[in-house]
């Protein structure tokens, strides 16, 4: 069943280019609208999740609809490393052991 959009989203959607070459970062989509940047990416991510509307970034140059294959896979490279990386963080928390790690970094240093 299609979601309607919301007038919020119609707005914001209005204001996302099509294509990499007509990028625009958050602070200029704001600006033309009456949203911080917190709620504009609020609405990005409705219009992502809710509507699958496929809106990229690419870090700090700005975001875009892609209009090729090869722009949602440059858009989407950054979103890819930032998720790597987060679950190695998570791995590597999960499995440090909890009641040795100070003294192995520490060296026999007094808990605080």
């Amino acid at each position: 069943m299609k979601r309607k959009l919301s007038i919020i989203e119609q707005k914001v959607l209005s204001l996302i280019p099509r294509g990499m070459e007509n990028r625009k970062t958050l602070q200029i989509i704001s600006a033309s609208i009456d949203l911080n940047a917190r709620e504009l990416q609020s609405v990005i991510n409705s219009l992502i999740f809710r509507h699958h509307i496929p809106v990229v970034a690419i870090r700090k140059g700005g975001i875009y609809i892609p209009l090729s294959e090869s722009e949602r896979l440059e858009g989407l490279q950054g979103l890819k490393n930032q998720t790597s990386d987060q679950l190695k963080r998570i791995a590597i928390v999960e499995s440090v052991d909890l009641d040795t790690w100070r003294n192995k970094v520490l060296g026999g240093a007094a808990n605080e």
